[in-house]
């Protein structure tokens, strides 16, 4: 009887933290502080200096494997954004179509004078970074990211780094709307 109990108490945990890991992603219900900017930008998105029918790529070397590594940002005129990464080659537009939002990070922008703020939920341990940038019409560049924990309440980062994001025009559908 003590081994049977034993192996209930085993499998109850082992199934336990198969659905916690299950929750990782889109399935958590985020709060997002910068979806409430959404009339914001919805009211400015005829003029918007940031492009709905591009991405914005970027490279960077992994510090393991000395291998190039290619990701994007993907803005939506809703005030949405989009962030997917681990790529080998610049994203293609076939890439991006195929991926259809379901492989990478999602969260939210809006623009105050010209500093672009972003905020991304990234995975349940540092659950949101906060982005600033800059833009022009061909480039974002991100200059500060503050990475939050919100199991312990606090900042667990700020760094100063800048990465560049290139504009890459596409003819992406328009029927792929963010569900978040």
């Amino acid at each position: 009887m003590k081994g049977f109990l034993t192996l209930f108490i085993f499998t109850v945990f082992l199934f336990a933290g198969n659905v916690e890991a299950q929750d990782i992603g889109r399935k958590k219900n985020i709060k997002f502080k910068y979806a409430e900017k959404q009339s914001e930008v919805i009211s400015a998105a005829t003029t918007s200096p940031i492009a709905f029918d591009a991405i914005y790529y970027s490279r960077f070397i992994d510090p393991v494997f000395q291998d190039t590594i290619y990701d994007y940002l993907r803005f939506f005129p809703e005030g949405q954004l989009y962030r997917s990464g681990n790529y080998r080659q610049v994203p293609t537009e076939e890439d991006v179509i195929n991926e259809n939002l379901q492989r990478g990070y999602h969260g939210y922008y809006y623009i105050e004078d010209t500093v672009l703020h972003m905020e991304m939920y990234i995975d349940r341990y540092s659950d949101k970074e906060y982005y600033e940038a800059s833009f022009d019409d061909s480039t974002v560049t991100i200059y500060k990211t503050k990475t939050m924990r919100s199991d312990i309440n606090m900042i667990a980062s700020v760094r100063k780094d800048t990465t560049v994001y290139h504009k890459i025009p596409m003819a992406l559908p328009d029927d792929v709307k963010p569900g978040w």
